[in-house]
């Protein structure tokens, strides 16, 4: 775990999970960070290549909070509440790319995710 004294603020928060979230993936794909892109809050275009380093063409995007307290219901899925509505709406209807939601707990440093599109639970 990230051993902490003090609550974290956005910002510390954002950094850790975006370090976490880096860190947790495959080592092969390309992860392209989207901060400067009008784009509505995704992060990163994530695009799988082999071994041989070469580019599949295959994109997709991940949209990454940190949290520093996550919190399960009651069959072990993880809730997350602060989300913009109008923010997901765009994500689930007009985004041309698949998105993953990527949740960060900081302070164990574990990422989750899911499908934005086609996942009822998020729409």
């Amino acid at each position: 775990s990230f051993p902490t004294a003090h609550p974290m603020d956005p910002k510390e928060i954002s950094r850790i999970a975006t370090r976490t979230f880096l860190s947790r993936l495959i080592p092969t794909w390309a992860a392209r960070e989207q901060e400067d892109q009008e784009d509505y809050g995704v992060d990163f275009e994530l695009e799988p290549t082999g071994r041989d380093n070469r580019a599949s063409g295959v994109l997709f995007k991940a949209q990454v909070k940190g949290v520093e307290s996550p919190v399960f219901d009651e069959h072990g899925s993880l809730k997350f509440s602060r989300a913009d509505v109008a923010r997901f709406r765009y994500y689930s209807e007009s985004l041309p790319l698949p998105l993953l939601l990527v949740i960060c707990d900081v302070r164990a440093r574990t990422c989750y995710w899911t499908a934005v599109q086609g996942n009822p639970d998020v729409e």
